[in-house]
């Protein structure tokens, strides 16, 4: 009652629902919007097909028919909105990070041993499994850090003592968003080697960008929109293949200038597609078109 009454006073041209179109709370804001003549928008990251059961599949068409426009948080979640049947423009504005927060370090670490490193939920569709068993088959002297928690640490820790590595794998708890480019700037490479699931696939991967920007060299699978965020910024591999995996690594291992000219491009990769100036920039031209269609009355 409180946003319908906000919306009223306000009367805004456009009215920008940050949420999925088969949400109910979506449908009623979308329709409130529509009643106040507002051009609206709503934001989509699914990037599995999935035909809904009722109510949800009522829901997610009347948010379509209540909408002018969409934004796609990944490439596949736009297809998706084209076959489910939404006709009007839409726009790919994925995550950005803060590249003052996510800066380039100046230099990579020089001592200690090779330090790869992953960060977020520590569970099984994040491929963590393949990637123990992909640093445990290196040449050379290697360190794997996992910071975040979850149900697969045990199976982890567990894994690493059987394989006879548990001296080089750490686990690291959660800290605070600002804390993390800390992390990452220790590492030499890091690791996202995400696995598709039947209900989930990765769906952007924000750690990529995050270490893009502070230049340290990413690897991730061919697992959702990975290879579209990495690009030519850093190295992809099959998901769920530990061989590929391990050759990924020991190639980034041994050679320091792949690991520098990736670090660059990747720095240079977040800053022109990933930064919140670039996602700022982005939404605003998805709003200025839509101020010229409200001016010519389309739509």
């Amino acid at each position: 009652p409180r946003r319908g009454w906000v919306l009223r006073e306000v009367r805004p041209d456009i009215y920008h629902v940050d949420e999925e179109p088969n949400n109910l709370s979506t449908a009623h804001a979308l329709r409130l919007g529509r009643q106040l003549g507002t051009k609206n928008i709503f934001v989509h990251w699914q990037n599995i097909y999935r035909q809904y059961p009722p109510p949800f599949n009522v829901v997610e068409q009347l948010s379509y028919a209540w909408s002018d426009y969409a934004i796609a948080g990944n490439q596949e979640a736009k297809d998706i909105l084209t076959r489910k049947g939404f006709t009007r423009p839409i726009s790919v504005i994925p995550h950005a990070i803060d590249p003052d927060l996510y800066s380039a370090r100046p230099a990579e670490p020089s001592e200690g041993p090779f330090h790869i490193g992953y960060a977020g939920r520590i569970i099984a569709a994040k491929g963590l499994t393949v990637l123990l068993q992909a640093a445990t088959a290196l040449k050379g002297d290697w360190r794997l850090s996992f910071l975040g928690e979850g149900e697969l640490q045990g199976r982890l820790e567990r894994e690493a003592r059987e394989l006879g590595v548990s001296d080089r794998v750490v686990f690291r708890p959660p800290v605070r968003a600002s804390a993390v480019p800390d992390f990452i700037k220790e590492l030499r490479v890091l690791v996202l080697p995400s696995l598709t699931t039947p209900d989930w696939k990765e769906q952007f991967g924000r750690v990529l960008i995050e270490a893009m920007a502070c230049q340290v060299p990413v690897i991730g699978s061919d697992s959702g929109e990975i290879p579209n965020v990495i690009g030519d910024a850093g190295l992809v591999v099959s998901e769920g293949n530990a061989e590929h995996l391990r050759w990924a690594l020991q190639k980034m291992m041994d050679e320091h200038d792949l690991r520098a000219r990736l670090a660059a491009r990747g720095r240079e990769r977040a800053l022109t597609n990933f930064s919140y100036a670039k996602l700022a920039q982005d939404t605003y031209q998805v709003y200025q078109e839509l101020m010229c269609l409200r001016e010519t009355g389309n739509m």
